[in-house]
């Protein structure tokens, strides 16, 4: 009898019970968007239990074949046996939906159908705007680009030292922050998060390289010409020069005043302004005549082994007819490879701070008896004399049978140590000759002399310097 009111119910499974879904009739399309979340829903009545199923394959039997949608293109967000459920649209496609009702007896009342096409979204984040400013330029960056149906735009400075003028919006400005005193040229980084209607983002970065401001100083020979005039020159250190312009409110300038060179005439105070390829501003003021060649500081070049500080009498090639005063040497721009101390007698020590070679190079001004600064560049290349091996292996072949560090011999009283994965001390030499052969040291391995296959750790002190190499060797047989 209970199977008959089955089949009864099953065959008037619409017209005896309607059910009435919240979204559409039966097979009605319902349009929702890639990473909706919708409600799917029925009237509830008590004792009736409901299970609700995703397809993404149309042409199965719904009555027969259980919910086949993966869970990677939809799905349900917590549970799928109530009478309201929600779906989580994951990939865009068509999908049907089924639920089944049972009654308090667990015979089937009816079940229901229904299709949803899920459209995709669209989501890009697009920054367009300069990647290359000067250090006082506002950089425009604009979102108007991006894709989507975007309702919230989000600036960051993802650097310190970069400042932006909104933090929201379609566009904003990139500009270095005054109390920036890092080195330049330098990157910095801003993020864009856009957000849709539905709540999703994309996100995108642009980095901006800042270039440094000018640095000029202004030369002369010393030789007033017959006229009583005398030819000065602006030459950029530090920077690039677009345009001159020297001016004074005391002197004159005989001639063109929108050079790199200028003719001035009669003492007094003398300003350079300078203005860069980024349309930056830098100004310079000087006495003429006894400030325009008074001072000349010179670029130097140093080459030096990454294992040794090296000190450079950066004053022994500078100029001042006042005298220079040591005590104002200082480093303007640090090197970016290592440090650059500034020594009591006006020389400046560099130490590298990593293994290998390169170019590193720094900035620093002195001053002399009458005020005047100059500054030069100072120039590193660093080489590297030491070759470290990745493995050995002492098998007694005759080949590779010792591990060899190439150039140790500019290290004598080098202190060499190994260690096994458990940091005990397995080898060491207070003065290492590249001899090591695998052999322990006494009592450091319980009845094994000569050590296995692996990797183990090595400490390299170079005789006569403060550098310590540390790092792993494999060793096989």
């Amino acid at each position: 009898m209970k199977r008959l009111l089955h089949d009864i119910m099953r065959l008037g499974l619409v017209v005896m019970l309607p059910l009435l879904l919240a979204l559409a009739p039966a097979m009605a399309q319902t349009v929702v968007y890639q990473g909706e979340i919708t409600p799917l829903s029925v009237v509830e009545f008590p004792g009736n239990t409901y299970e609700w199923e995703l397809y993404s394959d149309l042409t199965v039997d719904f009555a027969k074949v259980p919910g086949n949608c993966p869970a990677t293109s939809a799905t349900f967000t917590g549970s799928n046996t109530a009478a309201s459920v929600n779906v989580n649209w994951l990939q865009p496609g068509i999908y049907f939906y089924k639920i089944t009702v049972h009654d308090a007896i667990q015979c089937v009342m009816n079940f229901k159908i229904g299709m949803i096409k899920v459209l995709h979204v669209d989501l890009k984040a697009i920054i367009t705007g300069e990647s290359l400013a000067g250090a006082c330029r506002l950089v425009k960056l604009d979102a108007s680009e991006s894709v989507g149906d975007l309702v919230k735009y989000e600036w960051s400075s993802i650097n310190q030292g970069g400042t932006l003028t909104r933090g929201n919006g379609l566009t904003t400005e990139f500009q270095l922050s005054p109390s920036y005193t890092g080195s330049l040229p330098a990157d910095f980084n801003v993020k864009l998060v856009v957000t849709d209607r539905l709540g999703n983002t994309q996100s995108d970065i642009i980095s901006i390289k800042v270039d440094q401001l000018p640095i000029a100083e202004v030369y002369s020979s010393g030789k007033i010409d017959k006229d009583g005039t005398m030819i000065v020159d602006a030459v950029i250190t530090i920077g690039s020069a677009q345009n001159y312009r020297w001016y004074t409110s005391e002197g004159k300038i005989v001639g063109p005043d929108n050079a790199s060179t200028a003719k001035l005439f009669g003492s007094g105070i003398y300003s350079l302004e300078i203005t860069d390829n980024y349309g930056c501003v830098i100004r310079k003021n000087f006495n003429f005549p006894a400030e325009v060649y008074q001072i000349r500081a010179n670029p130097d070049f140093a080459k030096l082994p990454w294992v040794k500080d090296t000190t450079i009498y950066v004053l022994a090639n500078d100029v001042s007819t006042a005298g220079f005063i040591p005590g104002t040497l200082h480093v303007t721009v640090p090197p970016a490879r290592g440090v650059a101390q500034v020594n009591v007698d006006g020389s400046i020590t560099y130490s590298p701070r990593e293994r290998g070679p390169g170019r590193d190079q720094f900035v620093y001004e002195v001053c002399d008896a009458v005020n005047l600064c100059a500054s030069a560049s100072v120039t590193i290349d660093i080489y590297d004399i030491t070759t470290i091996p990745e493995g050995f292996s002492p098998n007694g072949d005759g080949i590779n049978d010792h591990l060899i560090f190439g150039g140790l011999e500019n290290y004598p009283q080098s202190k060499f140590s190994i260690y096994n994965r458990s940091g005990q001390l397995i080898y060491q030499s207070l003065d290492y000759q590249n001899d090591w052969d695998g052999k322990t040291i006494e009592k450091s391995m319980t009845n094994l002399q000569t050590i296995p296959s692996g990797v183990y750790y090595y400490v390299l002190k170079l005789g006569g310097t403060t550098r310590i190499v540390k790092g792993f060797i494999y060793i096989g047989y």
